[in-house]
């Protein structure tokens, strides 16, 4: 059934008068925009000129950062590769942090973030960028380990931003936010305000974003962003050599937490192997476990036939 004009408001307001002028705009946006629509009428909100939270979001952060009484901010930015989730993160956390934010507090690796929060001080702004999607066993770990330090810094006035191309579980979030679209020529970004699910959108807001060579926090921080994107382009599982992974994982310093008498505690050998090969699949920590519990039984065998 073709849509009616009732249906899409959008597409006789700014939609058809504006949007071409000051968004980047073409046909597949369009069609994007047309699907989220169907799927959601709330999508509609991001469009509507009442429906401005800029003046409010900005009024709460002041209120949180600045207020007598200590309270944290929790912030989840979504939205595809290139819509520019790390800029608006970097734009918001210039703004929070009160120690000064830097490219030293923008982590790529959820351990890395987790080791920060031990020195992280009052008024800290920490901004966790997943440039992937996370791999292994240890994931839900992970988002635990988040979630339990998000509880405990609350009272120490840390605040958090999370910027990942897909909407992930915070339950402390105060703001979850989603990249619309952007004027590259004005420096504009918008974002939309959803619930925690992102099932329902309330209102957008409008940021400015300098460009990358007037950003000092992102000049420093996209050669480290590079180097980490090489890495996991550059990982093949072919390449290496399953034996030589499966040594360095007998090898770890908390091996011995994972052995049993006669084996390996499993769950643990795979969240020993999640932490040494953070890029890798879950079917490949998979094989160098299985590879680790091999070797190990034949140095057992062969210690075995040595005493004989």
């Amino acid at each position: 059934m073709k849509a009616t004009n009732s249906e899409y408001p959008i597409y006789k307001t700014e939609l058809l008068k504006n949007y071409n002028y000051y968004w980047e705009h073409d046909d597949i946006k369009q069609q994007e925009f047309k699907e989220a629509l169907s799927r959601n009428k709330s999508f509609q909100n991001c469009f509507n000129p009442r429906l401005n939270l800029t003046r409010a979001i900005k009024k709460d952060i002041i209120n949180r950062t600045t207020g007598k009484i200590p309270l944290s901010l929790v912030i989840q930015i979504y939205g595809k590769q290139g819509d520019g989730k790390s800029k608006l993160g970097i734009e918001f956390a210039k703004k929070i942090d009160k120690n000064g934010f830097s490219a030293n507090k923008i982590f790529m690796k959820a351990e890395a973030l987790l080791n920060y929060c031990q020195k992280a001080k009052k008024n800290d702004c920490l901004m966790l960028d997943e440039q992937a999607i996370l791999f292994g066993e240890g994931a839900k770990r992970q988002q635990a380990e988040i979630q339990n330090i998000e509880e405990i810094t609350r009272i120490k006035q840390i605040h958090f931003i999370y910027c990942s191309p897909t909407l992930r579980e915070h339950m402390a979030t105060h703001y979850t936010l989603k990249v619309i679209q952007k004027n590259t020529s004005y420096r504009i970004t918008k974002f939309a305000f959803t619930n925690s699910t992102g099932t329902y959108y309330y209102g957008w807001g409008l940021a400015y974003i300098p460009k990358d060579e007037d950003c000092n926090v992102y000049k420093e921080y996209e050669p480290k962003k590079l180097e980490y994107v090489e890495g996991v382009l550059q990982r093949d599982s072919q390449k290496y050599s399953l034996e030589a992974k499966a040594s360095k994982l007998l090898s770890h310093k908390d091996i011995y937490l994972a052995r049993k008498k006669d084996g390996f505690n499993m769950a643990y050998l795979g969240v020993l192997t999640q932490e040494l090969y953070p890029t890798l699949t879950t079917g490949e920590h998979k094989k160098i476990m299985s590879k680790a519990k091999m070797m190990l039984k034949k140095a057992m065998w062969g210690a075995k036939d040595d005493k004989q």
